[in-house]
């Protein structure tokens, strides 16, 4: 008497013999957090598939009501592969992929978790898209499972990633698909919500004055319109903080960040030199280092440029000459 034998994947039954199923009796799962730039680079997954075939079997469950359709699980990137290569070559290698096919329909619940617990151990999503999956896991959880170390241990994460996944979660909508869309990229949003809350830490009433949501806005409209030029800029906000802080002049980074949330084409830049200048060079370290960075930078450009000078650095090397010599010793 013959009988199936089942094997486990991560807690969800599935028969240990693979099924080939044609590509049409797949639907995507809805679940699925997308990601616009890894459904289009898979040049490289196409060409091995092309050779070798599909080597890591997807995962579906049967779709409710039917008997020979099925729900991906996993294995998003192989499908799109395939239904490419089919597409382009009608060849019928590729009009099946091989499965596994679980015994039972996982609820919307278990299908994200068994997701990141699957994306963990192979392919990795982008850091958006694990953030949108944890958001979709903790709203069908109906917010009883929002503490990190909680959600670090039910999808298989770090505790760090869960609470920056959780940083990323209260930008607004429409900067997150920003994200997905590839317009700005999503280590802009980390990095600038990593320094906003070291800010609402030391400045707390600046958040409440203007709104972790038009700061945020703000700030990455900026970044649209290029008047913030590089992501890790961000990194500035934190740091000017602290120096107006050592320095006692608190009010400095006040005044400077109002500025960076009222006027256009004022930027991280513009906030760095706003700083310097109020500050006057009070402090002889912070002058000092100044002047050792522009001592190697100038060092280094002189030696790439094999020790030849374009006109204009001449001119600005006389000016600060000519500065020096009016600056009396201390």
């Amino acid at each position: 008497m013959s009988h199936k034998v089942h094997k486990e994947i991560d807690g969800l039954e599935y028969e240990s013999k693979l099924e080939r199923v044609p590509l049409d009796h797949i639907e995507y799962n809805v679940n699925n957090p997308r990601e616009e730039r890894g459904k289009h680079a898979i040049d490289d997954l196409k060409e091995s598939i092309r050779e070798m075939g599909v080597l890591v079997p997807l995962v579906v469950y049967p779709k409710p009501g039917s008997t020979n359709r099925f729900v991906l699980l996993e294995g998003e990137r192989r499908l799109r592969a395939c239904t490419e290569l089919y597409e382009e070559t009608k060849d019928m290698r590729f009009s099946k992929v091989p499965v596994n096919i679980l015994q039972t329909r996982p609820n919307e619940f278990d299908t994200v978790r068994t997701m990141f617990n699957m994306h963990a151990k192979r392919r990795k999503w982008s850091r958006a898209a694990e953030a949108e999956a944890l958001g979709k896991l903790i709203k069908m959880d109906q917010g009883r499972t929002s503490n990190p170390g909680k959600l670090a241990d039910l999808t298989g994460l770090k505790e760090l990633n869960v609470e920056e996944d959780l940083t990323y979660l209260s930008f607004s909508p429409r900067l997150r698909q920003l994200v997905t869309e590839d317009r700005i990229g999503q280590y802009n949003l980390i990095l600038l919500g990593r320094n906003l809350k070291t800010i609402q830490a030391v400045f707390p009433h600046l958040l409440k004055e203007y709104g972790w949501g038009q700061i945020t806005d703000v700030l990455v409209r900026k970044v649209e319109r290029h008047v913030i030029r590089r992501a890790r800029d961000f990194n500035r906000l934190s740091s000017l903080a602290h120096t107006c802080i050592e320095n006692e002049s608190e009010n400095v980074y006040i005044e400077a960040f109002g500025l960076l949330m009222k006027e256009p084409k004022f930027g991280i830049n513009e906030m760095t030199a706003f700083v310097d200048r109020e500050l006057g060079y009070k402090v002889d370290e912070l002058f000092k280092s100044r002047c050792e960075a522009f001592l190697e930078a100038l060092g280094a450009h002189a030696e790439h440029r094999k020790l030849k000078l374009d006109p204009s650095i001449y001119d600005l090397l006389r000016k600060i000459d000519q500065l020096i010599g009016n600056v009396k010793p201390a």
